[in-house]
């Protein structure tokens, strides 16, 4: 668009322009004044209306109006504007240049906002190899020259972005997210989007801080989400030895990306708890029963080899096999011929037991011989008999001389 230079009056600072169409892209804020519109094809700022097809029309709508701005624009009465519109066309159909060269349009390739333009044919066959990266270089997409990037309805994008997802899906069972997802779209227009096809491999690296790694990692890949179908798990772009920070899969079309640590599972771990000695006192010769509970709280299973000593020194041993998250009780049975105090440790469990010294025996009774039992009844008869024989001595007179 160019404006008519021989008119130098004031009518062009008051009235504005607006443009629509349904593929409108440009960077200028519409309405705006004619000093605000591209003043010719070199200039940097840009209307454009992308992608336009063989045989296909699109309508452009062209308003303008001189506003009510609230202040004096006497300085415009009687002014009259003319000026020139110029609609450039950027892509030539397919061998129509006439010079034997491919005609192109520009493809936008935004990677967290660094812009890297690529050539496309206007059925969207890359022209040159491109790699586009993001501000810092961490993530790159990398295109092979002839690639072809369409919509699914064949349409060719203006614009490929890749952002941080807003809300990130959450990972599989078994795996953790190593930083953000990052959402790769498409855009036909500024704000129409679509899902893009890629007809060879493209390039995608993704990298991450080794600080960011889970204790337990077993390894590390990209994968890609669709509401759909979940997560996928996509192959390394390179076999042998794994890039420092960096994981480079190979992608078919756009989607959402993360890189994904795998978690193996925790080794058998074993917790002990509630030692119980019974009895706590006892005799010499009695056994005492000695348990505890063991735990695996790890995610495999495992053997754990407990160990009773009793007074620092080891008296038994016993092994017992836990499947994860199992409980178990595990018990000893020893008997002590010493009396005394016995501290009693099971790795690390302690407690003790006191065995007693046997009580001294009781005296007996004086007992009678065997015989006096068997003929009590002579016995008897025999003191009845004295015992009358005393009595009549006694009362019998006596004579003096």
């Amino acid at each position: 668009m160019t404006r008519n230079e021989k008119d130098t009056n004031k009518l062009d600072d008051y009235l504005l322009f607006n443009l629509s169409c349904v593929r409108l892209s440009s960077d200028i804020t519409l309405p705006a004044t004619i000093h605000e519109l591209p003043q010719s094809a070199s200039a940097p700022n840009h209307i454009e209306i992308n992608p336009l097809y063989a045989g296909e029309t699109v309508t452009l709508v062209w308003e303008w109006e001189f506003p009510e701005t609230g202040e004096p624009q006497n300085d415009a009465q009687g002014d009259s504007l003319s000026f020139t519109i110029n609609y450039l066309l950027e892509e030539l159909p397919s061998g129509g240049g006439g010079d034997g060269t491919p005609s192109y349009q520009r493809l936008k390739i935004d990677i967290l906002g660094k812009v890297t333009l690529a050539k496309v044919s206007s059925s969207g066959r890359l022209l040159d190899s491109c790699v586009a990266t993001d501000p810092d270089n961490k993530h790159k997409l990398e295109f092979n020259r002839g690639t072809k990037i369409t919509c699914p309805n064949g349409k060719v994008p203006r614009r490929i972005e890749m952002r941080l997802c807003e809300e990130s899906p959450s990972p599989p069972d078994g795996m953790e997210m190593i930083g953000p997802a990052y959402n790769l779209t498409g855009y036909i227009s500024d704000s129409v989007s679509c899902s893009l096809i890629f007809d060879k491999p493209v390039e995608l690296t993704l990298s991450y801080d080794s600080d960011w790694l889970p204790e337990n990692t077993s390894s590390i890949l990209i994968t890609s989400y669709e509401p759909e179908h979940g997560w996928t798990e996509l192959e390394p772009a390179y076999s042998g030895v794994a890039q420092v920070n960096k994981v480079t899969v190979l992608i078919s079309h756009t989607s959402i990306f993360a890189i994904l640590a795998k978690i193996a599972p925790a080794p058998a771990k074993f917790r002990l708890s509630e030692l119980a000695i019974n009895p706590a006192q006892t005799e010499v010769g009695e056994p005492v029963t000695i348990s505890t509970i063991v735990q695996n709280t790890g995610e495999l299973e495992g053997s754990y080899t407990l160990t009773l000593k009793i007074n620092g020194e080891i008296e038994q041993s016993k092994e017992t096999t836990l499947a994860a998250g199992e409980s178990r009780q595990v018990s000893f049975t020893v008997i002590k011929d010493d009396p005394g105090t016995y501290a009693i440790a099971v790795d690390g469990l302690t407690g003790e037991f006191i065995v007693l010294a046997p009580a001294p025996p009781s005296p007996a009774p004086a007992s009678s011989p065997p015989w006096v039992s068997t003929y009590w009844w002579v016995i008897l008869l025999a003191a009845v008999i004295i015992a009358v024989m005393v009595y009549f001595l006694a009362i019998r007179p006596r004579h003096h001389p």
